[in-house]
């Protein structure tokens, strides 16, 4: 079996040209420090042609890494991807989705010789002579670029930085371009405050309060960003709930919203359970941004994901009017071959 490597999808991805289920190869992974949450892997995919470090794999993909499927030089269909920008101008490109088309093994090693793509996506050719069937290293640091040997993946492996940037670089994070030494007497003129599509696979969102605004998949979402909208259904809304004990009372209410990418479980306490609790609908499509997101408490949640969303008082939920792509339910498919090997009360439909 043979496959063909995308050319030139790299530059597609990073500069949001139109690119359908790209062929790329892995020539390394290396697991990112990620001590609030499950395990990240930074991935350096290659089109054959040019070569980039700045992937990163979806938690909900970690299985491939687990399962020991997603190895160096084997080669993968990227199916649904999203980009994140960092502050110093690089881009992110987040694996949603992708399908193992060939083992590491029958690969045999790497494809071509692809050169370094600069994480803006600009060129860079490497002058030293290297083997073709060496891989540029994958370094747990985010700044590292220098090319070497494979690095053995080890789960004691730690990143210099959560998300990919360190201080004022989380992942996801997007900041305009750092303004001139010197500054006119004149004010500028203001630009727009938000930022452009960074995937065709996800259509601006029109809200009846807002301009339309870059909406971000589910799946993508991670305690490092601070900049995201999300267009979602709500799937199941619980009623209020109480509770008093020795710190006081409080009340909240949950909802679970979906995309095209994924699910997540939204929260609301006391205040915010007046404010928000009137305005959700089951099966209504809305805009959400500014809420918390932290690791997802699995004794409350059966869902999917490992992060959960809390809405607090800044938090933006606004009815949605463009509701395309939005799916009215998640299946997550279980083959009867596997239904012995799972744990006892485990939710294999909804």
């Amino acid at each position: 079996m043979s496959v063909k490597l995308t050319e030139g999808a790299l530059e597609a991805l990073l500069n949001n040209s139109e690119v359908n289920d790209p062929v790329l190869q892995l020539l390394n992974i290396c697991p990112v420090d990620n001590k609030k949450g499950p395990p990240r892997f930074r991935l350096m995919m290659s089109d054959g042609r040019h070569f980039l470090s700045t992937f990163m794999l979806s938690t909900q993909l970690n299985t491939l890494v687990e399962g020991k499927q997603l190895l160096p030089y084997c080669v993968c269909k990227l199916k649904r991807t999203t980009v994140n920008m960092l502050a110093d101008g690089r881009r992110v490109v987040i694996v949603i989705d992708m399908e193992i088309l060939m083992s590491a093994e029958d690969a045999g090693g790497k494809i071509g010789a692809p050169t370094r793509l600069k994480a803006d996506g600009t060129n860079r050719v490497e002058s030293p002579k290297r083997s073709s069937q060496s891989s540029p290293a994958l370094s747990n640091s985010p700044l590292d670029s220098s090319p070497g040997p494979p690095r053995k993946l080890s789960s004691a492996a730690h990143s210099s930085s959560p998300g990919y940037g360190g201080e004022g670089g989380a992942l996801g994070q997007k900041t305009p371009s750092q303004s001139p030494a010197k500054m006119p007497t004149h004010s500028p003129a203001k630009m727009p405050t938000h930022s452009p599509a960074m995937t065709p696979t996800h259509s601006p969102a029109k809200t009846p309060q807002a301009s339309p605004v870059k909406v971000v998949p589910i799946a993508s979402l991670n305690p490092y960003q601070n900049k995201w909208t999300i267009k979602a259904r709500v799937t199941n809304k619980s009623e209020i709930r109480t509770w008093s004990n020795s710190r006081g009372d409080g009340k909240l209410f949950s909802m679970e919203v979906i995309d095209g990418s994924g699910e997540i479980k939204i929260t609301a306490f006391n205040s915010e359970v007046d404010k928000f609790f009137p305005l959700v609908e089951k099966d209504k499509v809305y805009c959400i941004s500014k809420a918390t997101i932290k690791l997802a408490n699995k004794k409350f949640s059966t869902l999917k994901n490992d992060y959960e969303m809390t809405l607090h008082s800044s938090t933006t939920l606004v009815p949605c009017e463009d509701t395309e792509g939005v799916p009215t339910m998640h299946c997550d498919f279980v083959p009867i071959a596997e239904l012995e090997n799972r744990e006892k009360d485990d939710i294999i439909g909804r």
